[in-house]
């Protein structure tokens, strides 16, 4: 063996590990700089518009899917919902003969409140792009006929409550929109309703293109102060009932005891929402009647033993087995109460369609994240077991969406909703009110979709 000079033996060269590849650094998240649009940005992951580069957003956000997309931002974009302002119907009784919705029963008032009640309200209609194409390409017409379900609610609720996505699929079915217009807002001390009428729906679909195709009312919803136009609408016989279906009080139930109001001998005095139940089941023979119980006090008020308020009883006498009442409180029926679940479903909605937009995926707290992961598509969900919807009571009893429900931190969701504003300016910390704010999104499909 030689030794080099210094007598220690040199070592083995060291192999040189073959280089890997450096990922390329993940793309830092833009962050929006500001609330949504409720009438042109996606609230939902589902209806975010992909196609338009969020440096050319005003906010840095999503357009909706529904969203006609200009050049100037907000101010040239158009949602693809067709808007139309009409007289409301309640308040002429040449058209509401039965019962009209007169200002004299308005009070207090302000001094602008008549102007604002004798206002024309703004109705909507979205329709699906596939019965558009249809007419477009069809020589007969008349061969279709469009199937109408009425969702009397606020306002903003095409956009802000992702509805129009429930029916973007579909061929024959269209959504109407009324407003309503709830005590305490500006000039009006005291809540009134909004009705529709058959001229009404025509005309908007006429405005659509849809000239000649004829339609039925099949479904029709009040969802909050939405209830009185839906109730006035009904025992006015405004549209034609006899092809109703269902009949639906989305957390919205009432006596409906104030305004307008028959003579005191009538037997519907103080029981308008039986007045209109009734007038729905006697019109159509197929017309079922569901009443979603999901906050109270507010908007389905209880009694000592967590009975609503309303008049079920009154409802279910009507015709039988017609009726039924959704408890998503309170155990009823056998059935154990989801309300809860059903809040941390839709806050983690919420949550998932802020993530890569107000926030990171990662950033959330990891049970957070563990609930986002397990959502199924938005609409799937049903509480009234009717064909084609996943249970929401079977869904929550799956092992592993058991243990997220159980662990995810809703507290620090609604912050997070807060703080963001994931619901536009409809977002509160009021937690039961929110609750309100925050159900059609994610269990509406099942009862609006005729």
């Amino acid at each position: 063996m030689n030794v080099p000079q210094g007598g220690s033996i040199a070592p083995p060269p060291v192999p040189t590990p073959p280089q890997q590849p450096i990922p390329p650094a993940a793309p830092s998240l833009v962050v929006a700089t500001g609330a949504r649009d409720m009438d042109f940005d996606a609230f939902y992951a589902d209806e975010r518009n992909l196609g338009v580069a969020r440096a050319n957003h005003p906010v840095k956000s999503f357009y909706n899917v529904h969203t006609q997309v200009g050049t100037h931002g907000y101010s040239d974009a158009k949602a693809l919902t067709r808007r139309l302002p009409f007289p409301n119907p309640l308040s002429d009784p040449v058209q509401a003969t039965v019962l009209p919705q007169l200002f004299s029963g308005i009070h207090p008032t302000t001094p602008r409140t008549k102007a604002r009640f004798d206002a024309n309200a703004t109705y909507w209609l979205y329709v699906p792009p596939r019965l558009t194409e249809w007419y477009a390409h069809t020589s007969d017409k008349k061969e279709l006929t469009a199937r109408v379900a009425v969702f009397f609610g606020v306002e903003p609720e095409p956009n802000l409550f992702g509805l129009r996505s429930y029916f973007s699929e579909t061929r024959t079915p269209v959504l109407v929109g009324v407003p309503g217009f709830e005590s305490g807002w500006d000039d009006v001390p005291k809540a009134w309703g909004v009705g529709v009428s058959t001229t009404i729906i025509r005309r908007l679909l006429d405005d659509a293109g849809l000239t000649d195709v004829p339609f039925q009312v099949e479904v029709m919803a009040g969802y909050s102060t939405g209830y009185r136009g839906l109730n006035l609408t009904a025992i006015n016989k405004l549209v034609d009932l006899t092809h109703l279906t269902r009949f639906v009080y989305l957390d919205a139930f009432y006596w409906h005891d104030d305004h307008p109001m028959p003579p005191a001998s009538h037997p519907f005095y103080k029981k308008l929402t039986v007045w209109a139940a009734d007038t729905v089941v006697r019109a159509s023979a197929a017309a079922e009647i569901f009443i979603v119980g999901y906050t109270h006090p507010g908007a389905t008020p209880r009694d000592d033993h967590n009975n609503p308020k309303g008049p079920l009883n009154e409802l279910k006498a009507l015709r039988q087995g017609a009726t039924y009442f959704l408890d998503l409180e309170f155990k009823r029926d056998g059935l154990d109460p989801v309300a809860d679940d059903l809040e941390k479903v839709c806050l983690a909605r919420l949550l998932q369609a802020g993530v890569d937009d107000y926030f990171t995926l990662a950033s959330l707290p990891l049970a957070a994240q563990t609930l986002v992961r397990l959502l199924p598509p938005r609409g799937s969900l049903g509480v009234a077991q009717l064909p084609g919807y996943t249970s929401l009571r079977r869904w929550r009893l799956d092992p592993a969406v058991k243990a997220a429900l159980a662990a995810f931190p809703w507290k620090d969701a609604l912050a997070l909703v807060v703080q963001h504003k994931l619901l536009s300016a409809w977002s509160t910390g009021a937690r039961i009110e929110f609750r309100h704010r925050d159900f059609v999104q994610e269990i509406g499909k099942e009862l609006l979709l005729p």
